[in-house]
This record gives C-alpha cells, sequence and structure tokens, in this order.
C-alpha cells in the first residue's frame, strides 16, 4: 500500500476527527461548569475530575489533529549536535 498519510481524505478525516474531538470538550466544558455551578471551591468529586480529565485529554489531541493533521507524525530532521551516537 502507498503512503496513506500523502492522501487527502485520511487529511481531511484527521482534522474532522480533530474538530469532533473539540466539539466534545466544549460539551464536557459546559456540563463541568453546570455541575460545578454554585458548589464551594474544593468540593470535587471524582466524577468532576474524570469528566476535567477527559475535557483536557480531547481538547489537547483535538486541537492536535485539527491543526497539524496528516503531519502530526512526519519525520524531522535533527541537528547532528542532538543526534543518537551509536
Amino acid at each position: 500500500m502507498a503512503n496513506w498519510r500523502a492522501r487527502r481524505d485520511v487529511d481531511l478525516a484527521l482534522r474532522l476527527a480533530g474538530l469532533l474531538l473539540g466539539g466534545l470538550a466544549f460539551h464536557l466544558s459546559a456540563l463541568l461548569a453546570r455541575h460545578l455551578h454554585g458548589h464551594p471551591a474544593g468540593c470535587a468529586g471524582a466524577r468532576d475530575l474524570l469528566i476535567a480529565t477527559i475535557l483536557f485529554l480531547s481538547g489537547s489531541v483535538g486541537a492536535a489533529l485539527f491543526f497539524v493533521g496528516r503531519h502530526l507524525l512526519d519525520e524531522v530532521r535533527v541537528s547532528q549536535r542532538w543526534a543518537r551516537r551509536t
């Protein structure tokens, strides 16, 4: 199979997945804000921490996929100074 990352439809699918993850993060932030509104600070339970963790991960991965797309796993040239010596 040819290089699958060079295809335009793969890039579009990755960027769309990033957009969907960003939407999920947006909805999770609204859910978390509604759930914690009116409660004193420091009363977050395990459910709130789980929602916040999923919010952070989906927002981070979604932004990376949306802005970088298929170039997320591109190889990068490293200077000789930082290259591994074998």
